[in-house]
């Protein structure tokens, strides 16, 4: 419950135990400090006293926790109900508009269908006040009553973020150590078709430079003969493969542009 210490009006509410005091505190401060709770008796009330002139008083506690949640509710309720007719009494009075157990409604929510139907009963009809100008009375009414009241600030938009584009890095050059290494880990490690074909697509239509050329030319001159050990092992690994359609292809038009 809020009490004004001026005036000494009070507003009753009640609270359930999955929200607690402190955070239903926070909440109405919340939306005090901005200006904006439903009840605008309260609301310009306490911009007018000022939030140190107000306090929250627990005025009652009830074993909610052993009820089941629609006894918890109605109890909640009708204690709520009772401190209102109470304080109605007292010269101070309450901020409070209507009676909660005149609120049938409350925690209701609209099925699809219903709202359905109150769009398409609402659809074409003009607002209530469309084209109706608050008169000068009204409009310093509302002018005063607005006096005192921090307005919440306007949020600032942020700019977009902008991507920075990743410079690739070159990579300093392996040593010959760790080349060796690599050579020695991979050795004898079967490549797998769809690995085969991967390298070989890759690598279609690459030509070396000329530059290139010269240089494997000169490593092949400067290159020691082949032992018969190892034309051996090389007739053995190719014996039973046959030639495939492209590598048949290229060899017939070598022959053709040799003959040529």
């Amino acid at each position: 419950m809020w009490r004004n210490l001026v005036t000494d009006r009070v507003l009753v509410g009640q609270t359930g135990h999955t929200v607690g005091f402190k955070k239903r505190k926070a909440q109405y401060l919340k939306r005090l400090r901005k200006g904006v709770r439903p009840n605008k008796h309260f609301q310009r009330s306490w911009a007018k006293h000022t939030e140190k002139n107000f306090i929250m008083e627990v005025v009652e506690l009830l074993p909610i926790k052993k009820m089941t949640r629609a006894e918890h509710s109605a109890a909640l309720t009708e204690s709520e109900q009772a401190w209102i007719n109470y304080y109605k009494d007292l010269p101070g009075g309450v901020y409070n508009k209507n009676d909660p157990t005149d609120a049938s409604r409350r925690g209701a929510v609209n099925s699809e269908e219903t709202r359905r139907k109150l769009s398409e009963f609402m659809k074409g009809k003009p607002a209530w006040n469309k084209g109706v100008s608050p008169s000068a009375e009204t409009r310093a009414k509302m002018s005063k009553a607005h006096k005192g009241i921090p307005r919440p600030r306007p949020r600032k938009e942020k700019p977009p973020k902008i991507k920075k584009e990743r410079v690739q890095k070159p990579r300093p050059p392996l040593s010959e150590e760790l080349r060796t290494q690599i050579s020695e880990k991979l050795k004898g490690v079967p490549k797998s078709a769809e690995h085969r074909k991967n390298i070989s697509d890759a690598r279609t239509g690459e030509h070396h430079s000329d530059e290139a050329r010269a240089k494997m030319s000169e490593s092949a001159k400067n290159r020691p003969p082949m032992s018969e050990a190892t034309k051996a092992k090389m007739s053995n690994t190719r014996k039973g493969r046959g030639w495939s359609e492209k590598r048949r292809a290229a060899y017939e038009a070598s022959k053709l542009k040799s003959a040529a």
